[in-house]
């Protein structure tokens, strides 16, 4: 008869203390798993901001490129004109020069009568325009 005995019934104590030990597992459980999403949400969360650190700084760094590649057009918009300037400039004061030559030139061959400076009316070959 010992074998077919059945075992007695739990009792409130080992009932209650079977529902703590399976409690304190669930928590442990439950804060292990705490642990490691937040642990993965750390290494997530680094990724994402290393990434959007390097578009910022590349895209930050295209801009600066493109301003001073602009500010380079603005320099080399502006010095040509300058250049030009400076030519015209170099150009009107040698007429000028070569203007009061020449009126230097008809005054000194109106003092002295010569001719050194033929005039407008005639051409290299001393003759009067006009006249073959």
């Amino acid at each position: 008869m010992a074998a077919g005995r059945a075992s007695p019934p739990p009792t409130m104590d080992s009932i209650i203390g079977e529902a703590v030990d399976r409690t304190r597992q669930a928590g442990t459980q439950a804060v292990d798993l705490a642990n490691d999403l937040t642990q993965d949400l750390k290494t997530r969360s680094k990724s994402l901001l290393d990434d959007t650190t390097g578009h910022i700084a590349s895209a930050a760094k295209e801009q600066k490129d493109g301003l001073a590649n602009q500010m380079d057009d603005v320099a080399k918009s502006v010095h040509r004109p300058g250049e030009q300037l400076e030519e015209q400039y170099a150009c009107m004061q040698a007429a000028d020069d070569a203007l009061r030559a020449e009126g230097l030139g008809k005054a000194h061959a109106a003092a002295d009568g010569s001719s050194a400076n033929p005039g407008p009316s005639s051409h290299a070959g001393g003759a009067p325009l006009g006249s073959v």
